[in-house]
């Protein structure tokens, strides 16, 4: 203790903990709501709350938690909501990004599962009861993956 005592952190260094500590705290409270623990007004008390205990004023941080939990395979009516209410013009353009995932990815599945009909096709398997597996296609896969980071930057610039 008697070495540290003369250290002390520049400002600087408080604000970057001040805002680390907001982040860790805010998505936890998100996680809450996520979970139907705590509804859209309680949180936003709460978010407020944080604000002022912690002097952040960055709105950027919660930007950043939501973006996180965005996922665009995935169930985001919770966000989606929350949005709506403080941010109308964000929700649209989330939901409109989502969407236009959606349909990307169901043309990538049906392309996708035709193309291994066709290539089982050739190999003499056929039937009804035949169903292609587009998971364990390796450029599925790949172009999935791909497909996500590029909906994931959209959503980054938007938000």
């Amino acid at each position: 203790m008697e070495r540290t005592r003369h250290l002390s952190l520049s400002e600087e260094e408080k604000a970057r903990h001040k805002q680390e500590e907001f982040k860790k705290r805010l998505g936890g409270l998100l996680r809450h709501y996520e979970d139907g623990l705590l509804p859209a007004a309680k949180l936003q008390e709460r978010i407020d709350a944080l604000r002022k205990e912690l002097a952040v004023g960055n709105r950027r941080a919660f930007m950043d938690i939501l973006v996180d939990r965005v996922d665009p395979d995935g169930d985001n009516d919770r966000i989606l909501e929350l949005l709506s209410g403080g941010a109308p013009d964000l929700h649209d353009a989330l939901k409109k990004n989502l969407a236009d995932h959606r349909e990307r990815r169901r043309t990538l599945d049906d392309k996708t599962v035709e193309r291994l009909r066709d290539e089982l096709r050739r190999e003499g398997i056929e039937g009804s009861a035949v169903a292609p597996n587009p998971e364990r296609d390796s450029a599925y896969r790949e172009r999935l993956a791909d497909l996500r980071r590029e909906t994931m930057a959209r959503i980054e610039a938007v938000l």
